[in-house]
């Protein structure tokens, strides 16, 4: 029998109390002990639909709390919708989380037995494919020992090795990408693709939009319970990514009290476009690691009006402190700037502090201002310091280039 997923309009609505508070107790609503509690209601999922054939790899992606776990749930049978229809044909195997399906005082190996119990599988099934599970987890002798003893990696190769060789015709996971080092990861991904080939349907959801890129053959962006887009991964991402940090963006520009760019004088020429980014590392822009090589990409036209053209780049911290100002001419032939013209500016191994730092970029002609293009950038320091949080990592060393001209 093929497999297939039908979600018809579906809704799933939870009940909140309007003012914060919890609702009633038991006793306290028997007795009338507590005045009543007024509701309202969170729309988790609000009027979604799509539907999934054999050999379909979907991801699904959008910030926390924009519906795509509880679709999962809907679509796994763990709750009930509230409005809509939702027919799967096919046996299910569901991972919301990896590792809480694992038992921490049994070994990896009790656990492969008790979670294909669980699954309905004999003893004997599982006997016939619990080798090829262990060597595809690479625990090696851990595997007999109990799951308390692991890391957070250990755990979630065993979990996911578990679920890539059920033999279920629709496989639903959530956040499963980060199985381990890169290495087992890829080979994760081609686990997954090998499944979908062999007629499977399998959903994910991650926020590591280039995992998701490389591995489904369809992507849905969701946001407030709905779907925004639904299409090639590719292009879904992107958009999603773009609109992400945007939206980041215009939060961090608020506290420096909305800073954004200006038209300045138009007829002798603009900054069109402003950005940061970390090669390697997905998304940027907003939110930057301390220590990364980082890329400021300005783009602009100028015209032959401009005397003495001049790009000025200056980052200021939140507290009003400047942390570094530099004037291009030095670094680049000036008359690039008398055209359509595009600068990457790289800064090396990123020194900020944790913090949030406004950037500048400004085209001066001589002494005068003719453009200002600004963005809101954040540092976060995810591995922490120790003795508090530094202004700068190491001395602050700027090696600015100017790219080849391209048509803005």
């Amino acid at each position: 029998m093929s497999s297939r997923i039908v979600v018809d309009r579906v809704a799933k609505v939870f009940p909140v109390s309007s003012d914060g508070r919890g609702g009633a107790s038991l006793r306290q609503a028997l007795f009338g002990l507590s005045p009543p509690v007024g509701q309202r209601e969170i729309r988790a999922v609000d009027g979604v639909s799509f539907s999934l054939q054999d050999g379909e790899r979907l991801g699904i992606i959008g910030r926390n709390g924009a519906g795509k776990s509880t679709l999962l749930n809907l679509i796994a049978g763990l709750t009930p919708p509230s409005a809509g229809r939702i027919d799967v044909r096919g046996k299910v195997h569901a991972i919301m989380t990896l590792g809480t399906v694992l038992r921490d005082e049994a070994t990896g190996r009790e656990n492969i037995y008790l979670d294909g119990a669980v699954q309905n599988f004999s003893r004997d099934e599982i006997g016939r494919t619990i080798e090829r599970i262990i060597a595809f987890s690479e625990l090696g002798e851990f595997i007999d020992r109990p799951v308390h003893t692991y890391s957070s990696g250990m755990k979630a190769r065993l979990a996911f090795s578990m679920i890539a060789f059920i033999e279920a015709e629709i496989l639903i996971i959530d956040e499963a990408l980060s199985v381990g080092d890169a290495r087992f990861a890829a080979k994760a991904g081609q686990r997954m693709k090998a499944l979908s080939a062999a007629g499977r349907i399998v959903i994910l959801v991650s926020h590591g939009l280039s995992s998701l890129v490389e591995l489904c053959s369809r992507c849905i962006w969701m946001d407030s319970g709905k779907i925004l887009m639904d299409g090639e991964p590719k292009k879904v991402a992107a958009a999603y990514q773009r609109a992400v940090t945007e939206a980041d963006e215009i939060v961090l520009r608020s506290k420096f009290g909305g800073t954004a760019s200006t038209g300045g004088d138009r007829t002798r020429g603009e900054l069109l476009r402003l950005s940061l980014s970390q090669p390697g590392r997905e998304g940027g822009g907003a939110v930057l690691l301390p220590l990364e090589e980082t890329i400021i990409d300005v783009r602009g036209r100028g015209t032959r009006t401009l005397r003495q053209p001049n790009l000025r780049a200056s980052i200021t911290r939140i507290d009003g402190v400047l942390v570094w100002r530099e004037d291009l001419p030095d670094r680049l032939d000036a008359g690039r700037l008398r055209c359509d013209f595009r600068v990457a500016l790289r800064l090396g191994k990123l020194s900020l502090g944790e913090s949030l730092y406004r950037l500048d970029v400004t085209l001066f002609d001589a002494d005068e201002a003719v453009a200002v293009c600004s963005t809101a950038f954040e540092v976060r320091d995810e591995e922490g310091q120790v003795g508090g949080r530094p202004m700068i990592f190491q001395p602050l060393i700027v090696d600015a280039r100017a790219a080849t001209p391209v048509d803005s």
